[in-house]
């Protein structure tokens, strides 16, 4: 390992944890109500009465070391990057989170590993042997691009299959694991499992470092076109890394509703077994399933974020130039009209005329006058409507652009209205549009319309048309994420 690698970790928030005077204490109480309690976060107010409470009775115990007040402890475990702290949104309020920053969840994983050495505990070894080979099979097994080896996988499969199927049926003995091995398989998933909840702390810092790469890659660039590239490519790129392509499909099979009901049938069967219920009472997977999706939502939340800030960073970048581009433009003028030309030199250039085009060169529209009439034409009742089979016929809708401003948005909510989206996504919004997200509505599994209820849109007003601007009255459409996620 190299040395300098060592000193850059050994100053790290997980090593400078361990050297402070009071670190069992604050281990011991940060696993007691984090991972003990089986939880991904508290809020900031309960963790403060939690740890009032805890100083309050190691005082007792003349523990004099513990002078502070619970607030400046939680403050000073934030700042060293113990804590992270986050506001949470629920039903319209705002509360202050506290969740294990990712060096938290090394030091618990490391005092877990100590204290089975302390308390001299067995190890699984055929457990973890069997672990490591099958997963060495698996990436065989599933690296097979020949069809004819692959064929002859799954025969072997099939013969093994059929060889179990005929000693069931002749009545031979059912060979099953013995209790020393069911619980060490369980012991085993149990330390994975947490290990994978507590790596979600080191996979939005993944995805925050990998958004800082493709922001300093784009924004170095020096032509307008790669800049505007940039603006379509960002959040591809983002979701194309080797991070955002490895929990894209953890994400979506978590949603999946075949996998949720996979996975509750086999915590059924895990605990009706007698060896499991001794070593715990059903509540930790069954936990383990609500933190998983509350997990993934936060990173989702967070790489929805990402992208967010690397087209601010494109804004900034743009008026940034611009305004230099303004300033140089202004000081070439300074120039010219502060220097004296002398015109009677016989070497000066003349034209009889000349042309100056600049298309791009008018000022921003800004807006008619309040006072300027402009009439609008609504559709009265009586107007021929557009059945969805009309709409099921139109050509030349890219649906797809459509579909993912939806996706993008109940990646957030749990389902979201037309006027929703048309207010989120306000570009080039028109009758196209509007046709587009009523036949998404109309078609989708978990997607509703109500032709009763409805609302005026008003599009972008086309200037070329001055006579009139179009309203259209829209049916009330509402988009879900689904039973599955």
């Amino acid at each position: 390992m190299d040395y300098n690698l060592l000193q850059r970790l050994f100053r790290s928030s997980s090593i400078r944890l361990l050297k402070k005077d009071n670190a069992p204490f604050i281990i011991y109480f940060l696993e007691k109500y984090f991972r003990g309690s089986a939880r991904i976060f508290v809020p900031f107010e309960e963790l403060k009465i939690l740890l009032h409470h805890e100083l309050e009775n190691f005082r007792e115990l003349e523990e004099t070391f513990l002078s502070r007040t619970a607030e400046v402890y939680i403050g000073e475990w934030v700042s060293e990057n113990f804590l992270s702290r986050r506001i949470r949104s629920l039903e319209g309020s705002e509360e202050i989170i506290l969740e294990p920053s990712s060096e938290l969840e090394k030091v618990f994983s490391w005092m877990d590993d100590l204290r089975s050495l302390e308390n001299k505990e067995s190890i699984g070894t055929e457990t973890r042997f069997f672990s490591v080979l099958n997963k060495l099979k698996e990436i065989v097994e599933e690296s097979v691009s020949d069809p004819k080896e692959k064929i002859r996988q799954l025969e072997s499969k099939r013969d093994e299959l059929d060889d179990q199927i005929k000693k069931l049926t002749e009545g031979k003995e059912i060979i099953t694991f013995a209790s020393e091995r069911i619980r060490g398989q369980y012991l085993y998933a149990r330390k994975e499992a947490i290990g994978l909840l507590s790596d979600f702390r080191q996979v939005e810092g993944n995805f925050t470092e990998i958004t800082k790469f493709i922001h300093k890659k784009y924004l170095e660039v020096v032509q307008k076109g790669e800049i505007l590239q940039f603006a379509l490519d960002g959040d591809e790129e983002l979701l194309q890394s080797e991070q955002g392509k490895s929990f894209q499909a953890f994400w979506d099979f978590l949603r999946s509703e075949q996998s949720q009901e996979n996975f509750e049938s086999i915590l059924d069967s895990l605990y009706s077994l007698k060896d499991i219920l001794v070593l715990e009472d059903r509540k930790f997977f069954r936990n383990f399933k609500r933190n998983l999706r509350e997990a993934g939502s936060r990173i989702n939340t967070v790489v929805s974020r990402m992208s967010e800030q690397l087209k601010k960073s494109l804004v900034e970048r743009t008026l940034r130039d611009n305004r230099r581009s303004k300033a140089i433009i202004s000081e070439i003028k300074h120039l010219v009209l502060e220097r004296k030309f002398d015109l009677s030199e016989e070497n000066f250039y003349s034209m009889e005329e000349i042309f100056v085009h600049l298309p791009m060169d008018r000022p921003l529209w800004k807006g008619d006058s309040a006072d300027t009439p402009r009439p609008i034409q609504i559709s009265g009742p009586d107007d021929e409507m557009i059945s969805l089979d009309f709409l099921d016929s139109i050509r030349g809708i890219n649906f797809e652009i459509y579909e993912q401003r939806i996706q993008t948005l109940l990646r957030s909510f749990p389902e979201v209205s037309l006027e929703k989206v048309l207010e989120e996504f306000p570009e080039n919004n028109g009758f196209e549009s509007i046709v587009a997200y009523v036949f998404i509505a109309s078609k989708g599994e978990y997607h509703s319309l109500d032709d009763s209820e409805s609302f005026l849109f008003y599009p972008a007003f086309n200037f070329t048309q001055k006579e009139t601007q179009s309203v259209y009255r829209v049916p009330k459409a509402t988009y879900r994420v689904g039973k599955d996620g």
